[in-house]
């Protein structure tokens, strides 16, 4: 069981300028650009099929907040993230 621990751990085999830097990437990736609007157009329709259609509304306003964490997510990783 450790061994699998360690084999999932970056921080036993990696660098950790390389592991932050390569986690920077996948989250601009995923903030910016088409795949965010892809993203957040996805949740906002299942925010209404489940909110409304459904008639669930814990769960359209949880699609709800991932389509505004996403539409906002650059943003606010801009404001919180450290600056050289």
């Amino acid at each position: 069981m450790d061994n699998l621990i360690e084999w999932f751990n970056p921080a036993y085999y990696g660098d950790p300028e390389a592991y932050l830097a390569w986690w920077q990437s996948v989250l601009d990736t995923l903030f910016t650009g088409m795949t965010a609007r892809l993203l957040a157009s996805v949740m906002l329709f299942y925010s209404f099929w489940y909110g409304v259609y459904k008639q669930r509304f814990a769960v359209g306003m949880v699609f709800f907040l991932a389509a505004y964490a996403l539409a906002y997510g650059a943003s606010l990783s801009w404001l919180f993230a450290p600056r050289p």
